[in-house]
């Protein structure tokens, strides 16, 4: 009667809270102070805030208001100036898991430890949901609890198979791989929720790769920390960043559902194959691909200089036949036809005076202005 718990999600209007300012005004039955729990607080509406406001800034002596919720920033701020905040983080696995033995012992509720520390790790630091789910799982009636039954209550993966899956990668044992591929698509697992419980596993290892206080960051049961170390331990960093790029775009292609098994199968097969070159590896195969980048590099040299030679070869002889022509054209430059047809002219003069002189000497006169002619001509 005196600790009332009010859920702003579903009343978050200004009605609601008109109603709770008339309730704080009677003093509680039993306690000295009357609480009023608002949980998801930033649900409410402006006019609800406000209303809410005025409460606040004079509130009865009798009355402690709690006001619960994840996205504080939602606040508007007049409210949270008038608040005091404390922040709470969740609680860590051990922490959980020693509070729900504690809790199955004063009500005699027989579990094993694997299904303590499975549910310790599901519930991801709420001690609340863990409490909850404890009073399900006994009232199953069950003599004792085992980790098939909180599977079976919560739909989650068995940590076992987790660490055997991760084993089958460094191993790379493809036969075994297939197997458990079969396995876990042929039961009601859910894909989704397996693959996801993996990326965090993987998480995990990687964070325990990379750190000296890994436990200060991941949130690990003591019962699996060796397993954690060990798996880290044998893994490469870059073995592991690519099983979460793998595995985080798996996740979105089986987001529908659709052809989920197939992508699963498929993934599992690349991750299975992946392997990480070591240095020695990577240095041999950077040599080769030196040696057959500069053998490529010689022959395009010695293609260039072929078509280098062809072409200076080829623009020398354009150069002798022009020089020919250039010749012939001077021989042609120097002959004079005036030159000629004055010859001519003269030859055939004195031609007719040799005739009219005598007939004797025609014969002669002739050869000799036919041997002059010829000389003349010799001449040019």
């Amino acid at each position: 009667m005196d600790v009332v718990e009010i859920d702003a999600a579903s009343n978050r209007g200004i009605n609601e809270i008109r109603e709770l300012r008339e309730k704080v005004k009677y003093l509680p039955n039993i306690l000295r102070k009357k609480v009023y729990i608002i949980d998801e607080v930033h649900m409410l509406t402006t006019e609800a805030f406000n209303a809410l406001l005025k409460v606040l800034e004079e509130p009865p002596e009798h009355v402690i208001f709690i006001m619960a919720t994840t996205e504080p920033n939602k606040v508007i701020p007049t409210v949270m100036s008038r608040c005091q905040r404390f922040d709470f983080f969740p609680i860590p696995m051990d922490k959980i898991k020693e509070r729900l033995q504690k809790i199955a012992k004063s009500e005699k509720i027989t579990i094993s430890d694997s299904a303590i520390s499975l549910i310790s790790k599901y519930v991801d630091g709420s001690l609340r949901d863990a409490d909850g789910i404890l009073e399900q799982l006994a009232a199953f009636g069950e003599d004792k609890i085992e980790v098939a039954d909180v599977i079976s209550l919560l739909g989650v993966t068995d940590l076992e198979m987790l660490f055997e899956f991760t084993d089958i990668l460094i191993e790379k044992n493809l036969v075994r791989g297939l197997l458990l591929v079969n396995k876990i698509t042929g039961s009601n697992q859910n894909l989704k929720v397996f693959v996801s419980e993996f990326l965090d596993h993987l998480y995990d290892l990687y964070v325990i790769k990379n750190y000296n206080n890994p436990f200060e960051i991941v949130n690990i049961s003591e019962d699996y920390k060796d397993k954690c170390l060990g798996q880290a331990k044998r893994l490469q960093k870059e073995e592991i960043e690519f099983y979460m790029e793998l595995f985080t775009d798996l996740l979105k292609q089986i987001k529908w559902g659709e052809g989920s098994k197939v992508f699963f199968k498929s993934a599992v097969v690349r991750a299975i194959n992946f392997i990480v070159l070591d240095e020695k590896e990577i240095g041999k195969k950077t040599r080769l691909m030196e040696t057959q980048i500069e053998s490529l590099r010689k022959e395009i040299d010695k293609i260039n200089s072929m078509q280098e030679g062809y072409k200076n070869s080829h623009n020398h002889k354009a150069d002798v036949d022009t020089s020919v022509y250039e010749n012939e054209e001077d021989n042609f430059d120097i002959i004079n036809v005036n030159e000629i047809d004055k010859m001519v002219s003269e030859v055939d003069i004195q031609s007719k005076h040799a005739v009219s002189g005598g007939k004797a000497h025609k014969s002669e006169i002739s050869d000799a202005g036919v041997e002059k002619k010829d000389e003349e001509i010799g001449l040019i």
